[in-house]
């Protein structure tokens, strides 16, 4: 079903987690990067054992602006990987760019799931997994 406002179709465009440069250390990669860079140890974080659909900030941007310029388009498009990024996953990256083994401390100890997205109108697009 096609929705309409005017002349302009329209397209609901739903952003799932982003993660890049210039990002404040108050969100997840950030703030574990910058424990990482300080030589914390143990490094202390919420939850370890997260899930989380993260995308390149860049790719999701640039997929934005594209979607922008397709005014045929209508309906929601989700703008995510589609894939489970694991917060151990993550820390085992960090880990790798600092040659160094880490050691981990979670507050919380329970697996956390956030929600992933359902990506099937993006097939055209590819997003870049972070993690």
């Amino acid at each position: 079903m096609q929705q309409s406002v005017g002349a302009f179709s329209r397209l609901i465009v739903r952003g799932f987690q982003r993660t890049g440069p210039g990002q404040p250390a108050r969100l997840i990669v950030p703030e574990w990067l910058e424990k990482v860079r300080r030589g914390d140890d143990p490094v202390r974080v919420r939850a370890v054992q997260t899930s989380l659909d993260l995308a390149d900030v860049r790719d999701a941007v640039e997929l934005e602006l594209q979607l922008l310029s397709r005014p045929e388009l209508s309906g929601v498009v989700n703008v995510a990987t589609g894939r489970a990024t694991t917060g151990s996953g993550i820390l085992e990256g960090l880990g790798r760019l600092a040659n160094r083994s880490l050691r981990v401390e979670s507050e919380i100890r329970e697996p956390r799931f956030n929600p992933i997205a359902e990506i099937d109108r993006l097939r055209p697009w590819q997003l870049r997994l972070v993690g």
